[in-house]
């Protein structure tokens, strides 16, 4: 099933969409197709589109002083810290990703005396390689000066919702926690844990919503819009497909 989450957004996405017309042009004489292919392509990789699909995104939860924050006891940090690279000696190595706020905002609040502990989860995905991330995150909690019993792990878990029933099997009773994740991705992933029947206070991070003048370079092409406009496609799935599961 894992698979499905992760290949059908893909095969609907906006750049999927192009290349469906693009194909479909192939076999057919008129024009429209690649009129069609052409004007989509332009519009969800323009950078005044990307930076709007952010805004959506994150609109309700934008940045906070983590200072004004109640104690609690626990934070959760959701996976999705560190990717996989290879070594020339062929060793594994991970390496921090833009969400590394997530990380260093739980061993923030750890060092303010806003909580007691962090969870980490031990996301990993089938196709993985090496061990989850959550053990790396773990072990590097601990060279930063946290102790044993400040970190704890979760089993095994593929995705949002898996991590939410992970952490639920963790704590048993307890319902009271903090829950650190990307601004974009916390609507659905505080209804996922809350859907577990936890307490949830939001901190969230990570915000990608970037505030500048309007420029030229606004309404041309470029990647990382499109990469922007892809990743709010599929993110608002994952939230109407969660809105109608529960």
């Amino acid at each position: 099933m894992i698979y499905l989450y992760k290949v059908l957004p893909a095969l609907i996405s906006p750049l999927a969409l192009v290349i469906y017309f693009i194909a479909l042009s192939l076999f057919v004489k008129t024009r429209w197709p690649r009129i069609v292919a052409l004007l989509l392509l332009f519009f969800v990789s323009t950078p005044l589109i990307g930076r709007q699909t952010m805004q959506i995104l994150e609109r309700h939860h934008p940045p906070i002083d983590i200072a004004t924050l109640p104690e609690m006891k626990t934070v959760v940090v959701l996976g999705g810290i560190m990717r996989t690279v290879s070594l020339p000696n062929g060793e594994i190595k991970h390496d921090f990703m833009d969400t590394v706020d997530r990380f260093e905002t739980a061993l923030n609040l750890i060092e303010m005396g806003r909580t007691e502990q962090i969870i980490f989860t031990r996301g990993q995905l089938p196709w993985s390689i090496g061990p989850p991330e959550g053990e790396i995150l773990h072990a590097l909690a601990l060279r930063r000066g946290l102790q044993e019993d400040q970190v704890q792990l979760t089993d095994i878990a593929a995705n949002t919702a898996q991590e939410a029933r992970a952490v639920k099997r963790l704590l048993g009773e307890e319902r009271q926690i903090g829950l650190i994740t990307s601004a974009f991705h916390m609507p659905r992933a505080q209804r996922l844990f809350e859907n577990e029947g936890f307490v949830v206070t939001p901190i969230a991070v990570d915000h990608r919503a970037e505030l500048q003048g309007l420029t030229l370079q606004d309404f041309l092409p470029d990647a990382e819009a499109l990469a922007q406009t892809s990743l709010f496609w599929r993110e608002m799935l994952g939230r109407a497909y969660y809105a109608l599961k529960y």
